[in-house]
């Protein structure tokens, strides 16, 4: 599940998930990431030119009428986007221009001993829109809950999660100008 919502108000309110990075939409490059996935949701309004208007076959859009991580889920992996035989879910941004493959193949494989996995910076910070859990752990925590205004956070508070480091850095999310350079400059490289 991508998130791709958000005012990207320090991106002057820009369609973010279409800024370009290394010539490839951010949410191309995290969807591109995903090949290995059963399916793919993209969770986010639909914007003229914006993540809709991109999206290829075989991908589902849902509206982001709640606006919290906690309702997408509900909405998405855990409801009707779930599908049959789907175990697992990661939970994504849609600007995280340096993710890939084998870092979600990398939080793939801590699940088995945990409800979930995801990257902790170097301040060790969880980076919780760079991560994958069980699908039966959400189920469970939505349970009696109301999503609506739940952060993901609160979800998956008293989860036992898997904290993964990667020198790569993954979660690193484009939220400024400054942030897009440096992505670019990264890739470069």
């Amino acid at each position: 599940m991508i998130l791709a919502g958000g005012s990207a108000r320090r991106l002057g309110g820009r369609d973010k998930p279409a800024i370009t990075v290394g010539g490839i939409p951010l949410l191309d490059r995290v969807r591109a990431a995903c090949a290995h996935a059963t399916r793919v949701i993209v969770v986010g309004p639909e914007q003229q030119g914006g993540p809709v208007a991109a999206l290829a076959a075989g991908l589902r859009q849902l509206d982001e009428a709640a606006g919290t991580a906690g309702a997408a889920v509900a909405a998405g992996p855990t409801g009707a986007g779930a599908g049959p035989g789907v175990g697992a879910v990661a939970l994504l941004a849609a600007d995280l221009p340096l993710l890939t493959a084998g870092a979600l193949d990398a939080l793939a494989g801590a699940l088995p001993d945990h409800d979930g996995a995801l990257y902790v910076d170097g301040t060790g910070r969880q980076q919780l829109l760079c991560g994958m859990w069980r699908i039966g752990a959400l189920r469970e925590r939505l349970a009696g809950a109301d999503p609506d205004g739940m952060p993901l956070r609160r979800l998956v508070a008293g989860l036992r999660i898997a904290e993964l480091t990667n020198q790569a850095e993954p979660w690193f999310d484009c939220d400024t100008p400054e942030q897009l350079a440096e992505a670019e400059r990264r890739l470069r490289a």
